[in-house]
């Protein structure tokens, strides 16, 4: 019979995701229906739903100590629902709880505590009182622990029974004080599975053996873009994974939404409804992805090149000033920041008719684009300076650098030179 785990990463019990506009609430959603609280909930419920063997947590389940309280209820109610339905719940303490989760876990007795103190410890599942798999973890001793956890190796009894190993940690960072250890050193395990805490972009993947961070449940600010998840691992009767899937449970995520200014004449009349269009084909994207998505949060980039750069910045400025949410479908959406990384549109012809420096620059970018004039002698210098900077010896451990065409050189000298044009005519009037 096949053992079915649902492992939770960094949860953060105790912390409100950040950057959440007060309009929301005129929309009928309080903040508290976004937080890390409410992606327990739907956890538990699901775990019941799929009647998972356990439930397992990578370590800063809960924020901090002065979060303990806050979270204790929450989590007790959420646990005592699982253990009622036969659900074993497992844990390891990171760097942020390491002082709560043991305080809490002793108040919580179905709550198991692995690995409290730096030791490796082992809890076991079980289907109708056999047996079915093992648990491994290690605990933070410390807020800060600067050595491999695997210095002592989980010791395990040699029976055969699958396990899979539970650890918050610094993956591939040798000098990092958070629980430093290499990926070589859990693939050299007997592990099923490694799922991981500390990061919070999941890079847990199904090939193979999986080893990863699964990331936070619930995106906690904006830099936690994309998707985020509870993990469903199943091992098949051998103790061997035969499936891994995500299981998206945020009420809430966060996506970047780029636009392109270069048909914006009138930035301050043309903007708004460009923004309002975006923001609905970006919402569609994710409006059948997730059952219990209710808000997606937007950082918009604005590219392309502009007639009218600097109208286009007081533009953007304004609009994000008002924190607009967007109802569209059944979601919400609303856009927290507006970055414009347009350019200015140049007419490079009438520039190099001057003598300034940006003139001298347009007539070099007018002749590298027909490749005509002074482009080939520019590509033989610009070959020259390369070559000549890649035969200094601290680039000789990379090897042979790879050959480049006269096309390879031009297409960078362009980008290179469009990028200085417009950093010196943003130091003087717009053109």
């Amino acid at each position: 019979m096949s053992v079915r785990i649902l492992a939770i990463g960094d949860l953060h019990l105790g912390r409100t995701p950040s950057r959440l506009p007060e309009a929301l609430r005129e929309q009928g959603i309080e903040a508290f229906e976004l937080t890390p609280a409410e992606g327990w909930r739907r956890a538990v419920r699901y775990a019941i739903t799929k009647a998972v063997d356990a439930v397992v947590f990578a370590g800063d389940l809960v924020e901090s100590s002065n979060a303990g309280f806050e979270a204790y209820g929450v989590l007790r109610k959420g646990v005592s629902e699982l253990t009622a339905a036969g659900i074993a719940v497992f844990a390891v303490a990171g760097n942020h709880d390491v002082n709560v989760l043991p305080r809490l876990a002793a108040q919580i007795p179905e709550f198991r505590l692995l690995g409290a103190n730096g030791c490796w410890e082992y809890g076991e599942i079980e289907q109708r009182g056999q047996r079915v798999a093992r648990v491994a973890g290690w605990s933070f001793p410390a807020p800060h622990h600067r050595r491999s956890p695997l210095e002592q190796r989980p010791d395990l009894p040699d029976d055969g029974l699958a396990w899979i190993g539970l650890l918050h940690c610094d993956l591939d960072a040798s000098s990092s004080s958070y629980a430093p250890v290499y990926r070589r050193e859990l693939e050299d395990l007997s592990a099923s599975a490694w799922l991981l805490g500390h990061i919070h972009r999941p890079s847990l993947r199904s090939a193979g053996t999986p080893l990863g961070y699964l990331g936070s449940l619930v995106p906690l600010d904006p830099s936690e873009m994309g998707d985020h998840s509870a993990w469903l691992l199943t091992l098949g009767e051998a103790g061997q994974p035969v499936a891994l899937e995500p299981v998206p449970l945020s009420p809430l995520r966060w996506e970047t939404l780029r636009l392109d200014a270069s048909a914006l004449a009138e930035p301050k009349e043309e903007l708004w409804g460009a923004l309002i269009r975006g923001v609905e084909q970006r919402t569609l994207e994710f409006e059948d992805e997730a059952e219990g998505l209710r808000v997606l949060g937007l950082r918009v980039v604005l590219h392309g090149r502009s007639s009218a750069l600097s109208a286009l910045r007081g533009a953007a400025r304004e609009l994000e000033s008002q924190h607009e949410v967007f109802p569209a479908g059944r979601l919400l959406a609303f856009v927290d920041k507006i970055s414009v990384e347009a350019q200015a549109a140049i007419e490079l012809e009438e520039l190099a008719r001057g003598r300034t420096p940006p003139a001298l620059l347009a007539a070099r970018l007018i002749a590298l684009r027909a490749g005509e004039g002074d482009a080939q002698a520019l590509v033989s210098a610009a070959r020259s300076e390369l070559e000549a900077e890649l035969a200094k010896p601290v680039y000789a451990p990379l090897g042979e650098p790879p050959a480049l065409s006269d096309e390879d050189l031009r297409s960078w000298l362009l980008k290179a030179g469009e990028f200085a044009l417009d950093e010196l005519l943003r130091q003087g009037p717009e053109p």
